[in-house]
């Protein structure tokens, strides 16, 4: 779990350390660092775009989330757009597909990034 914890801290350093600091200092969980985006200053957010069941869709993300689902994708030996329309599949209705890419990362970070969500 140790590595994990790491893995995350690391993941969380790369996007934004003010904000990670704030987390800190507020004795936050880890799990609750979705609100990282407050406070955060120069994140790179870009569209991307991908074939979900035939049909186009796109949708924004950080390029730190973009290379952890290149990372999880590998790891599982799939492609990135069957990743990205599993994840798509199994998100709340009344979620959007980029809030639950972060959260797929955020969840395979948390189990170890080696463990399935």
């Amino acid at each position: 779990m140790d590595s994990a914890i790491s893995h995350l801290r690391t993941f969380l350093e790369s996007i934004c350390q003010p904000t990670l600091n704030l987390i800190e200092r507020h004795e936050r969980v880890v799990s609750g660092a979705l609100w990282l985006y407050l406070g955060c200053e120069g994140l790179m957010i870009r569209k991307h775009s991908a074939t979900l069941h035939g049909h186009r869709t796109s949708f924004s993300l950080e390029d730190e989330f973009w290379t952890e689902l290149k990372t999880i994708a590998a790891a599982r030996s799939i492609p990135l757009a069957a990743l990205i329309s599993e994840i798509d599949d199994h998100r709340p209705p009344d979620s959007n597909l980029s809030s639950a890419l972060r959260l797929h990362v955020f969840s395979w970070l948390k189990a170890g990034a080696g463990h399935q969500p």
